[in-house]
C-alpha cells in the first residue's frame, strides 16, 4: 500500500516531467523502493538505505528550500554583471555587485538565508532555528507572485533529480551492480539526469509546450540540484562549507 511520503514523491517527479510517468510505474513495481518520512534529526537526510529504503525528513526539504531562493535572490544580484561580462570578454568578481545600497540589500538578504540553512544542518527541529523574515514558507504552497512561482517549479524539478538519484541507489543495489561508491554517484546522476531531459521532445509534442524552454527550466533545475546537493550536504565534499561561508 502506498504511503503519504511515497505519494509525494511520485508527485513531484510526475509533475517535473509527466512523460515519464508510465516508466516511473514500472520503475516501482519492479524494484519496490520504501519511501519513508523520517523524523527530524541534525545534519540532512535525503538518502537511499538497505532494503530499499529511501529517508527524507521536512527539515532537509526546508533546507532544499530556502536554498533554492537564496539562488533566485542571487540570480537577481549577479545576472546583470555576468551578462556584461560575457558580452564584454571581461572578468567578472562577486564583490564587484554589491557597491549600491540596493545589491547591499539583497546580499544581506542572501547571507540571512544562508545562515539559516547552516542553522537548520546543525539543529535537530526546525522550530529551533530563526525563519528569514521575509521567506515563503514551504507548507503555504507555491507562492503567487511570479518570481516565486518560478522559483517554486525549479525547486520541484530539482527535488525530483535528487530523488530520481537515490531511487537509483536503490536500482543498482537490487541489481547487483559491481561499481565503486564514486562510480555508483555519475550513475545515480545519469539516471535522474537521463529521466528528466530524455523524452522533453516527445513532451513538447504532445503538449505544444516550447522545447527549448522546457529543456531551460528543466536543465536549470538540475543545476539547482547540483548546487544544493553540494551545500547542504558539506560531509560529502569539504568543498561545501567554504561555499556556504563566502556570504
Amino acid at each position: 500500500m502506498n504511503n503519504a511520503a511515497e505519494d509525494a514523491v511520485k508527485a513531484v517527479i510526475c509533475a517535473s516531467a509527466p512523460e515519464r510517468e508510465a516508466d516511473l510505474s514500472r520503475m516501482w513495481d519492479e524494484h519496490q523502493p520504501n519511501v519513508n518520512h523520517v523524523d527530524d534529526r541534525r545534519g540532512f537526510t535525503l538518502k537511499a538505505g538497505s532494503f530499499g529504503l529511501v529517508l527524507f525528513n521536512y527539515k532537509s526539504m526546508c533546507q532544499i528550500w530556502l536554498l533554492g531562493f537564496a539562488a533566485q535572490y542571487s540570480f537577481d544580484l549577479f545576472l546583470p554583471y555576468l551578462f556584461i561580462s560575457q558580452v564584454n570578454g571581461s572578468s567578472f568578481l562577486p564583490s564587484d555587485a554589491i557597491a549600491e545600497p540596493e545589491e547591499k540589500d539583497i546580499f544581506a538578504e542572501i547571507s540571512i538565508i544562508f545562515q539559516a540553512i547552516d542553522e537548520l544542518r546543525e539543529s535537530d527541529d526546525i522550530d529551533n532555528i530563526t525563519w528569514p523574515l521575509n521567506m515563503p514558507r514551504p507548507v503555504n504552497g507555491k507562492p503567487g507572485n511570479e518570481k516565486g512561482g518560478m522559483t517554486f517549479d525549479l525547486l520541484c524539478i530539482a527535488s525530483a533529480y535528487c530523488f530520481l538519484h537515490e531511487l537509483r541507489h536503490v536500482q543498482l543495489r537490487n541489481q547487483g551492480t559491481n561499481l565503486d561508491s564514486i562510480q555508483e554517484e555519475h550513475a545515480c546522476d545519469d539516471y535522474a539526469r537521463v529521466f528528466l531531459l530524455d523524452e522533453i521532445e516527445h513532451y513538447a509534442q504532445q503538449t505544444g509546450y516550447n522545447l527549448a524552454k522546457l529543456k531551460s527550466k528543466r536543465t536549470m533545475g538540475i543545476a539547482l540540484a547540483s548546487i544544493f546537493l553540494l551545500v547542504v550536504t558539506p560531509e560529502s565534499c569539504g568543498m561545501a562549507q567554504e561555499l556556504i561561508h563566502l556570504l
